[in-house]
């Protein structure tokens, strides 16, 4: 460094950056240190450095930018690997297809399997497309590389950052592409509902899509948490896989499993409250408590997802582990 702090200041500005860290704010105690020395504390150098540039100060508008500057680099991306977004729009498809086969065999004998149409039921099956699309596009990108984030140090890159470091880590990367796969379950939907011939009000359909918004928040909570084991497993990959692979039974109604998976799917990994209640709602079963209720719990997931990362970071040693 060039210029040299006093060793009170030093001191002081240490024992700041000791004291926020306790709390997880390893980012606002990078900066408070750095104004704490009056501006004596080294530079990072990066290969993405020019990007610091659009980091430098906490004030309002700042987390609009960043978001807007996320977004811009993930088309370009995409725009430079136009295959891989028809490829997206093709396994959508076929995924679609192969959740819909089954139930087409099973209503080929019967008009209603427990009090659900064959149009109910591809309602559900376009609800749960559209949750796949959103968490491919969204949570997916950043929770694989959770592990990389935390076992290579790139975390510290991360941290160092004048950015909310829990929303940067979840939200930095953005696949446009994967959400052509909710086209195909938004068409299912539109089919499922003309077939079913619901005709719901508009407090049902405002409750649906409370509903939904609700279960793809609740389901990216619990996948983004089983990413945050990798400050103390080798990997979290296998249980985000196992995860993936639990989304795909909510492509049909909750009431065709038994009562204890029906609890799992309500609760542990909520990806009911995604596809089945929705659609419960454009059939008319609509309660204003249930869906308050469902807030104050998402809420405490919410804050319990906060501290399992505050958590995480204390016994987080940086790239030097």
């Amino acid at each position: 460094m060039d210029q040299r702090c006093s060793a009170d200041r030093l001191r002081a500005a240490t024992a700041l950056v000791v004291d926020l860290r306790r709390w997880g704010g390893i980012a606002v105690a990078a900066w408070a240190a750095f104004l704490q020395c009056g501006g004596c504390v080294m530079s990072v150098s990066t290969s993405s450095g020019h990007r610091f540039d659009k980091l430098r100060t906490l004030r309002f508008g700042y987390g609009w930018r960043v978001a807007r500057a996320i977004v811009r680099q993930a088309l370009g991306r995409e725009v430079q690997f136009r295959a891989q977004a028809w490829t997206t729009l093709a396994v959508g498809v076929l995924e679609v297809a192969v959740a819909i086969v089954p139930a087409l065999l099973i209503f080929g004998r019967t008009d209603q399997v427990h009090g659900w149409s064959i149009g109910e039921v591809l309602m559900v099956t376009g609800a749960a497309q559209l949750l796949n699309a959103f968490l491919a596009a969204v949570i997916t990108p950043n929770q694989s590389k959770m592990t990389d984030y935390i076992r290579n140090g790139d975390l510290d890159l991360i941290l160092i950052r004048p950015a909310p470091a829990q929303l940067f880590a979840a939200f930095r990367w953005f696949e446009p592409a994967a959400l052509l796969g909710a086209l195909s379950g938004l068409a299912v939907l539109i089919v499922g509902w003309l077939q079913a011939g619901l005709h719901p009000s508009p407090a049902g359909v405002l409750f649906a899509l409370g509903w939904f918004v609700l279960g793809c928040a609740a389901v990216a909570l619990i996948w983004v948490n089983l990413g945050y084991l990798a400050f103390w497993l080798t990997s979290a990959g296998q249980l985000q896989e196992f995860l993936a692979t639990l989304l795909t039974a909510g492509r049909y109604p909750l009431a065709f499993y038994p009562a204890a998976v029906r609890t799992i799917f309500l609760s542990l990994v909520p990806i009911g409250l995604a596809t089945t209640i929705p659609v419960d709602a454009l059939r008319g079963r609509n309660s204003l408590p249930e869906l308050i209720i469902a807030v104050l719990l998402l809420g405490v997931l919410a804050m319990i997802t906060r501290l399992h990362w505050l958590a995480g970071l204390r016994s987080y040693s940086g790239a030097s582990s």
